[in-house]
């Protein structure tokens, strides 16, 4: 939504038509969620800054991907947004 520039419906409806079926409401749920704090927060993504994807190592033998949402430029600062995924135990 930030870096697209698209309004939360819009964001909504790529849920219910990309992804995994079984995922769908998970991601509606993030998404008006998501839309929900950005009222108060207000993020503006003006300028995209990509980078590389770095690891972390969770164990030994595991590693998961690291990469920010999107970066924000606050106050002279670049911010990295990151978003973590779970799942509500009770909808298992």
């Amino acid at each position: 939504m930030i870096e697209l520039g698209i309004d939360e419906s819009t964001a909504l409806a790529a849920c219910d038509r990309a992804g995994s079926p079984i995922g769908r409401p998970y991601n509606r749920s993030l998404v008006h969620a998501f839309s929900k704090y950005n009222i108060q927060r207000k993020y503006v993504s003006a300028n995209r800054i990509e980078f590389e994807k770095q690891w972390f190592r969770i164990s030994r033998d595991v590693s998961v991907p690291v990469t920010p949402l999107f970066i924000l430029h606050e106050h002279g600062e670049f911010v990295p947004v990151f978003l973590c995924g779970g799942v509500n135990k009770s909808s298992i």
